[in-house]
């Protein structure tokens, strides 16, 4: 489902559109930020919804989430609309809140475009909503200012022009401009010529959020006087997760309220929660573990399946070693967190290449994206290179890195797109290079918001959650090592081919000392600042498991790195620019099967059944009679606008 505030955007978009009599009472006007009149209006939308609308909105909400396909709901609403018990702009809003749902935004467009012509200016609202669901923010503002400027015919003071204004204000919020969000909110609100009060209801919050995130004190302070205004704690915490932030730390003592901490874990996820300790460490001027102490970081590893396990079996350590376990896990964490490609992240589009025969089966939905067991990779050293990394800097860890009682399964991505060395190297049919087939891919098909993560980042949910397969994960990037240099590297920025660094070498300051301050970069220098916390996080880490006196210490501790171990490859492989979605699991699951080389995999999603996060199919530059590929794509993806295309990658 989407968040509720998607769920109460489209009750209020519907009420009064099954009775022409029943107007919105446009005589409420918010003249000023105030949280107890949207909270009036609020009461206000969901007491005027109609019976119809909200039986079959409630029918949505008790579906089942692991479902891809509402195919039932579609029919149900397909037969209102026929007998005419809906209006046409309900219909197209539920459709749209199904569509979304299943995450089918190019349905969502097909519908769209068959009903231009009826929706008129509502069109455009709709198109821009499409591309905020698809989080495509850059392209949502360009397309609004576009409509913006050409159609000086949609009135400023209709409900279109409101939501497009609306839509503009979320598009800005996520690509991070808060002041820009600040200074458009308030020019449309003290327009006191417009009677129309969505505006203020839907984005009050965005308005809220900005002013905290940006720097402007007193406009923060009044912000969060007014969040504090809200009654209702749901609407609170779903709307507003930056303010949840600022509502458990407390300023006074510099300490979370963990009373509050652990109450509002029931909302959100561990990951959302050290995400937010990253986010506003700086503003806060502390590091992640100051914010957090290391007597609290038990307090949310005890959330996580996988080390809870793993510590049910160390339960005789003493407390300074159970410390500095949760400290190895925390600093874990932090690095995989900050490796994850999240929403707001530059690089949109990632390219999975594979044999024709895998592609074809793919296509004709015969296969799934197969998450493969790493003990058969190419790569011989693959989860050896951290002790490695740990050798090099000075830590004894003379420790067999094998030995785990779980298997990690995982599927490459790069974003190296229409390459010649990954086709040569990939896919190749009976041994010939350049005869694979790359699938290209929008974000959608990974998890990319820390909100929706179940189990742990990198796998191994609880066994009450969704399966996996029913769920995209995250996807993390790859992180190289050159030994020689003792420093790491990835390539994370879409506008750059140079590599973010790690250096792991002791850097001194101008005193001689040892510099490592998590705060050192701001926010203006994001390169600098996430290479910074990197290194940062990486010497937390090492100073933890040097702190451990045992060999058998050590082999725990390579257990709780398991998943990181297997996020660091050798420089040999940086030119693959590899990012990977990577699951621990237990070998004797249910869903883990075999392949005919009795090689372990797992299923991911498959392609045919969700085809709006495939952007485009390139055809290797050595594959026989390209164009019969092209038309067996057409035929099984015949509902789907996507672009087949022969490699332009140049040959010997």
């Amino acid at each position: 489902m989407g968040t509720d505030n998607e769920i109460i955007f489209n009750e209020e978009e519907m009420v009064g559109e099954e009775n022409e009599d029943m107007q919105i009472d446009n005589e409420i006007v918010i003249d000023k930020v105030d949280a107890n009149n949207v909270e009036k209006i609020v009461n206000k939308f969901q007491k005027m919804n109609c019976n119809t609308l909200d039986k079959f909105l409630e029918k949505i909400d008790n579906a089942n989430d692991d479902d891809d396909d509402d195919s039932s709901l579609h029919e149900e609403l397909d037969v209102l609309f026929q007998k005419k018990s809906i209006s046409l702009k309900t219909y197209i809003r539920l459709k749209f809140v199904l569509f979304f749902r299943e995450k089918h935004t190019a349905k969502a467009l097909e519908l769209l475009e068959r009903y231009k012509d009826d929706l008129k200016d509502r069109y455009h609202a709709l198109r821009a909503k499409i591309y905020i669901e698809e989080k495509k923010y850059k392209e949502g503002i360009d397309y609004i200012n576009d409509i913006l400027d050409k159609s000086k015919n949609i009135p400023s003071d209709s409900e279109e022009y409101s939501k497009i204004i609306g839509y503009k204000i979320e598009c800005l919020y996520y690509l991070g401009e808060y002041k820009e969000v600040m200074s458009l909110y308030e020019d449309e609100v003290e327009n006191k010529d417009l009677p129309n009060f969505r505006l203020q209801f839907l984005y009050c919050h965005l308005y809220y959020l900005s002013c905290i995130m940006a720097d402007n004190d007193e406009k923060k302070k009044a912000a969060l006087e007014e969040i504090h205004l809200l009654n209702d704690s749901e609407f609170k915490k779903n709307l507003c997760r930056d303010y949840w932030f600022y509502d458990v730390y407390k300023e006074e003592t510099k300490s979370f309220d963990w009373e509050t901490v652990n109450k509002s874990l029931n909302h959100i996820t561990k990951y959302e929660f050290l995400y937010y300790m990253i986010k506003y460490s700086e503003k806060l001027n502390f590091a992640p573990d100051v914010l957090i102490g290391v007597e609290n970081m038990s307090k949310l590893s005890n959330k996580d399946l996988y080390f809870k396990n793993l510590m049910s079996s160390v339960h005789d350590s003493d407390k300074m070693t159970l410390e500095r376990y949760n400290r190895i896990w925390f600093w874990t964490q932090i690095i995989l967190i900050m490796l994850m490609i999240k929403d707001d992240d530059k690089v949109d589009r990632f390219s999975y290449y594979t044999s024709k025969e895998t592609a074809l089966n793919l296509i004709n939905g015969k296969y799934h994206i197969a998450k493969m067991s790493l003990s058969n990779v190419n790569d011989k050293i693959e989860g050896a290179v951290l002790p490695i990394i740990f050798q090099k800097n000075g830590i004894n860890f003379n420790i067999d890195c094998k030995e785990n009682d779980y298997v990690a399964v995982q599927t490459s991505f790069t974003r190296k797109e229409d390459d010649l060395t990954m086709f040569r190297l990939y896919g190749k049919e009976n041994g010939e290079e350049a005869t694979g087939i790359s699938f290209v891919f929008n974000k959608t098909f990974f998890n990319t918001n820390l909100a929706a993560i179940e189990g742990n980042i990198c796998g191994l949910g609880n066994a009450e959650t969704k399966p996996f397969s029913a769920n995209r994960e995250p996807l993390i990037w790859i992180l190289y090592y050159d030994e020689a240099k003792n420093r790491l590297f990835y390539f994370p920025d879409k506008e750059e081919l140079e590599a973010y660094i790690i250096d792991l070498n002791d850097n001194k300051n101008e005193n001689g000392n040892k510099k490592d301050d998590w705060n050192e970069y701001k926010d203006s220098e994001k390169k600098e600042q996430t290479q910074n916390r990197l290194r940062y996080s990486f010497k937390k880490l090492f100073d933890a498991i040097n702190e451990l006196k045992t060999d058998e210490e050590k082999k725990i501790a390579m257990k709780i790195l398991y998943q990181l171990r297997y996020c660091i490859k050798s420089s040999d492989f940086a030119d693959e620019k590899e990012c990977r979605i990577l699951e621990v699991c237990n070998p004797f699951d249910d869903d883990i099967e075999e392949d005919s080389n009795k090689v372990l995999y797992k299923n991911y999603l498959q392609i045919n059944n969700n085809k709006n996060f495939l952007e485009k199919i390139i055809v290797g530059p050595k594959v026989s009679k390209p164009n019969v590929i092209k038309e067996y794509v057409q035929r099984n993806m015949q509902k789907t606008k996507i672009e087949v295309t022969v490699s332009n990658a140049p040959l010997d």
